[in-house]
């Protein structure tokens, strides 16, 4: 139920409602092997904001910071069209 109501309150700001994560491999460096991941993430949600502090502002109530959890906030950017 609260996570209906923290995607209630945001409404159509939300882009992409996400997915959590299972497993993930990672790299250090180009061509190398690929091991266990270790970020830690376990889910993504993409929301519409004016602002790197505004959508801060909207996951300060993120439900999964009632469990234990920790919510990262990331500005993403157009890097062109076509790539």
């Amino acid at each position: 139920a609260e996570w209906g109501a923290w995607y209630g309150k945001l409404g159509e700001s939300i882009v992409d409602g996400g997915n959590p994560f299972g497993g993930s491999k990672s790299f250090t460096a180009s061509g190398g092997d690929a091991v266990d991941g270790t970020l830690g993430a376990t889910g993504y949600t993409i929301i519409d904001a004016d602002s790197l502090d505004a959508a801060a502002a909207a996951c300060a109530d993120h439900p999964h910071l009632n469990h234990g959890g920790q919510v990262h906030v990331y500005e993403t950017f157009s890097v062109g069209e076509g790539m």
